[in-house]
């Protein structure tokens, strides 16, 4: 009787595997994970519960009897139809489940032990040598029915299909017999008997299982038209290599993406160090606005560096400047020729007037136009060559226009007198008896009435008006 329960009990678990798996091209593989983690879960209550049956000279645990052959279907059906990933994806299932099953019995009797007197004795308490010799065995369990399966088709293509399906469970099967057996028992009195009973109930089983694994691999090739996938050599051992060469490579990837990001940092710290040490000026200004400043340029414009930040650059300027500088702006960010350096007028708060020359380079700023400036104080240079300037076009003694000067002036205003048709006058005089003011008084008396007879010219005299000192 106990064998009639056991077969029935196979067949329907291996029944409801295959079934899940056909309905996959309607639900997908979601519903048949879920079915192999629930097995799994079977199959470790009932093998820490050591439920088993015996039938004559052999004793059949049940949770290696059914569950775990059914897992091995499972493994069978997905690697060949669905290929190496989805394999993988049920191995995971099974070996996760495997590792938790375990540490839920723990938790329960612990939790019990601390709640209560009464034992529980529903739940088996689980053996971590079996349990640890179940989790390693089953995964190479998996691993090894893809290796024998893609060897069985490609080195005995001739023979029949139950045939190889056959040598390949019971392949699996004894190789769980020495891997499990070994890992849990080895060491304790009766180990080799243990190994020879399980041993014959392996071989019962595989004779069991073969025709509903065929008979399912017969349906889904010739009346559904599914197609067997074969894939090489230990196909799913190069899947987990290319796994792991791929973790490897995008870990490589991601530490040349560090060292990049590292040597970016690097280099834009060493720039942004030139940049805040650098004795000249060095600003960015986007749209008219300030967007980069660093020291330097922040004080030659009488600002903090966060002053500086958001401004419009011409506001730092002389009025009569902004226009100048606005165009110098405008014609950089677009390339157009600006002038290679100027120099712009800016007042102080005290009414001080200071130069700054200017040098503009269009630059792309965060992926748009900008302009690069580069300032530098030009006060001093600037008031040197006014001075040059009024020294050479000036009288030293009576500050009137020297006779050059007054002769370039003079000769541009007749030509703007004749093309305008305007009359024009040119009056020309001397001190009379100069010379004996110089003679009776002295020359510091001479000089001082050249200087009066100056300051009564530039007074009765028009703006638009020349005057000029022409002898000596």
């Amino acid at each position: 009787m106990e064998a009639w329960v056991l077969l029935i009990e196979a067949f329907s678990v291996y029944g409801l595997v295959l079934f899940a798996h056909s309905l996959r091209r309607l639900f997908g593989l979601a519903h048949y994970y879920a079915l192999i983690g629930g097995l799994t879960a079977v199959m470790s209550w009932v093998t820490d519960a050591h439920v088993k049956v015996t039938v004559g000279p052999v004793t059949f645990l049940v949770g290696s009897t059914v569950f775990f052959t059914a897992l091995l279907l499972a493994v069978f059906v997905i690697y060949v139809f669905d290929g190496p990933k989805a394999a993988r994806t049920a191995i995971s299932t099974i070996v996760g489940i495997s590792v938790l099953m375990p540490l839920f019995a723990i938790v329960l009797h612990l939790q019990m032990l601390l709640s209560s007197t009464t034992p529980l004795g529903q739940v088996p308490v689980p053996s971590l040598r079996i349990n640890t010799a179940s989790v390693l065995t089953t995964i190479a369990d998996m691993v090894f029915l893809a290796v024998a399966w893609e060897y069985m088709h490609h080195h005995f293509r001739g023979v029949p299909l139950v045939v190889r399906t056959f040598f390949t469970l019971l392949g699996v099967m004894l190789l769980d017999v020495v891997l499990f057996n070994t890992a849990a028992f080895a060491g304790q009195p009766g180990y080799l008997s243990i190994l020879a009973g399980t041993f014959s109930e392996r071989v019962a089983v595989a004779l069991v299982a073969t025709p509903v694994l065929w008979g399912y691999l017969h349906w889904q090739t010739q009346h559904r038209s599914e197609t067997m996938r074969h894939q090489p050599i230990l196909a799913i051992l190069r899947e987990l290599t290319d796994v792991r060469q791929e973790l490897s490579a995008a870990q490589q990837e991601l530490e040349y993406r560090r060292h990049i990001m590292q040597q970016l940092h690097d280099s834009e710290q060493r720039y942004r160090e030139l940049i805040e040490h650098a004795l000249e000026g060095i600003m960015v200004v986007q749209t008219g606005q300030v967007v980069l400043a660093n020291p330097r340029a922040s004080g030659l414009l009488r600002s903090t560096h966060k002053g500086c930040l958001g401004m419009r650059f011409v506001n730092f300027f002389a009025p009569d400047e902004r226009q100048g500088l606005a165009e110098l702006l405008r014609l950089t960010e677009q390339d157009s020729g600006a002038p290679d350096a100027d120099a712009f007028e800016l007042i102080d708060g005290d009414g001080a007037s200071r130069w700054l020359q200017i040098r503009a380079v269009a630059i792309d700023w965060r992926g748009s136009p900008a302009t690069l400036l580069f300032l530098s104080d030009v006060t001093e240079q600037r008031r040197t060559e006014q001075q040059l300037l009024r020294r050479a076009n000036t009288d030293s003694l009576t500050g009137l226009y020297s006779r050059p000067h007054f002769l370039e002036l003079a000769e541009r205003g007749f030509a703007d007198a004749v093309r305008r048709d305007q009359p024009v006058a040119l009056i020309s005089f001397d001190a009379d008896h100069f010379k004996s003011v110089n003679d009776c008084y002295g020359h510091p008396v001479g000089d001082a009435v050249l200087q009066h007879l100056a300051r009564l010219l530039k007074r009765d005299l028009r703006e638009i008006d020349l005057v000029g000192r022409m002898g000596g």
